[in-house]
């Protein structure tokens, strides 16, 4: 018998060795149960036939058991994609302007609403509600820190004041960049920029809304400047309201 002969016959033998175990042993789906077809008279295959399924791994083709798509609902896997949805839905919130602004221009392998996702889903506290670590942008242009926000509820304004002093690569002229947000329920509360406010002002007040405690706000603060390839940002500074 030419050598040839004996890889079809072995290839046959292992189809229908794998098929009779298949269905003589239903149990043994969910593991599947693997044969290399080198080449052999059903040619390459690929998808489901009954209970087994061709396909081809490195160049290798290959049959195995058809196992049953499973859904995991163990409680840490349910409490992840509790946590998870709840970080799309904030960012979904801050697609209007602080995601295509702050971190849209500086990713080409993932979008900025995925990056922003990816960077504060481990700041999510033991409720699903971010903290004031929450990270609105990053960037190489020195930082400007805020030092206070004062919150007047029966108005919903805001009072921020930052230090503008320069010690690095930061331009009395560069234009801010703020976000507001309640911790208590990821709400946002103000997001964006002031035209006619820059880094030597060190103060602005921005209205949000009415009847929030000042305690739960989280203002963050970015500094920016440019367009295009010329556009550069710093790290976000936040602090907690009063």
């Amino acid at each position: 018998m030419t050598k040839r002969k004996m890889q079809i016959l072995f290839n046959i033998f292992a189809l229908i060795v794998g098929l009779l175990t298949i269905v003589s042993m239903p149990y043994l789906l969910p593991i599947g149960l693997g044969a290399v077809l080198t080449s052999g008279i059903l040619g390459p295959g690929k998808g489901k036939v009954g209970g087994a399924v061709m396909s081809k791994w490195k160049a290798i083709n290959y049959i195995r058991g058809y196992a049953v798509p499973s859904n995991p609902q163990t409680v840490d896997q349910t409490a992840h994609r509790v946590k998870f949805k709840a970080i799309v839905v904030l960012a979904q919130k801050l697609m209007s302007l602080c995601i295509p602004q702050n971190w849209d221009p500086f990713y080409n392998t993932m979008s900025g609403f995925n990056a922003f996702v990816k960077d504060n889903f481990s700041l999510l506290d033991g409720t699903n509600k971010l903290t004031s670590s929450i990270i609105t942008s990053k960037g190489t242009l020195e930082p400007v820190i805020l030092s206070s926000c004062v919150y007047t509820t029966g108005t919903g304004s805001m009072s921020l004041v930052w230090v503008g002093d320069i010690f690095g690569n930061g331009l009395s002229t560069d234009t801010l960049f703020f976000v507001v947000f309640d911790k208590s329920d990821n709400e946002i509360i103000f997001q964006g920029n002031l035209p006619t406010v820059d880094r030597s002002d060190e103060a602005a007040t921005v209205i949000g809304k009415t009847g929030r405690t000042a305690s739960n706000l989280v203002a963050c603060l970015t500094a920016y400047r440019g367009t295009g390839e010329d556009y550069m940002q710093s790290n976000n500074s936040n602090v907690v309201g009063s």
